[in-house]
Parts: structure tokens; sequence; C-alpha cells
């Protein structure tokens, strides 16, 4: 009797877990939406983009030489993103605006820069390690997350 209880009772678990595992992946699969300030103080908000554009979020800090090393592919690559109609937004996590200002004033930046001052927008995204990379889809899904950049269709609609 006890066997079948355990039995059970690990039964019941697992299929407890595969229900909340679903609905977490089920989660994940929608984009959050934030509005930050970029670097010229502008506010951007990621609702702006939905059912317009995709757009590759791209979590970064400049102390970061992976997220160097990947700032100056995005630089070569964005003027044909754009021109497929997919906007890349680089969030800093957690530095201050005039060390973000410093850095770019030695980079040429042709992207926006948001800043994440407090890191709620990279912790409400679950970011664990930086470079992450987020793509959205127009319709505010979330179609890839990873350290590099993501295979993108050649031109988003």
């Amino acid at each position: 009797m006890k066997k079948l209880f355990r039995i059970l009772l690990i039964l019941v678990f697992m299929i407890s877990y595969g229900f909340s595992a679903k609905s977490k992946a089920e989660e994940k699969s929608k984009s959050y939406d934030f509005s930050l300030t970029d670097t010229s103080d502008q506010k951007v908000n990621l609702a702006d983009y939905k059912g317009k554009q995709d757009v590759v979020l791209f979590f970064w800090a400049s102390w970061c030489a992976f997220c160097r090393g990947e700032i100056k592919k995005i630089v070569k690559r964005y003027p044909e993103l754009k021109q497929n109609n997919i906007e890349v937004l680089a969030i800093n996590v957690e530095e201050n605006k005039k060390t973000v200002q410093r850095f770019f004033s030695r980079e040429k930046i042709n992207f926006r820069v948001l800043l994440d001052k407090d890191g709620k927008v990279a912790s409400s995204y679950g970011i664990v390690g930086i470079p992450t990379f987020i793509w959205i889809d127009k319709d505010g899904q979330i179609k890839y997350e990873g350290h590099t950049f993501p295979d993108l269709p050649e031109k988003a609609n």
C-alpha cells in the first residue's frame, strides 16, 4: 500500500510539474512591455514597436568584453537590419548615463541605447548573463533568447 501511495504521489507531482512547466514556457514566449529612456533622455516603449516591426533586445554592459565584441558586429549589421524592418534596442544594465555616454563616445553606434539603471527590465526577462539577445517578433512573441545574435529571417514583415 505504501508503494502504491508513493507511485501515486510521484505521478501527481509529475503531472502537476508538467502543467506548471508548460505554463511557464508559454508565459516566457510573450514579451514584457517596458519603458526606458535612451542616452538622449527620450522615452522608449517596447509597445510602440508592436504590430510594426521585429525588435532585438541586446542586454549588455560596458565592462563586458563579449558585449563590446557583439556591439561591433551589430554596428556593421544594423543598416541591413533596419532596411529589413528589424530594430535593435541595446539595453545597458545597471550603469549610469555618464558611463554609457563615455563608452559610446569611443564607438560609432548607429542604434538606440536604453538605460536600465536599476536592472528591472533585465530582471523581468530573467537575464542571468550578458550579452543576452532576445528577438521579439512584431506580434510580441519571443522567437529567440541566447548569448549570440539570432539568425533572423532575411526580411521581417
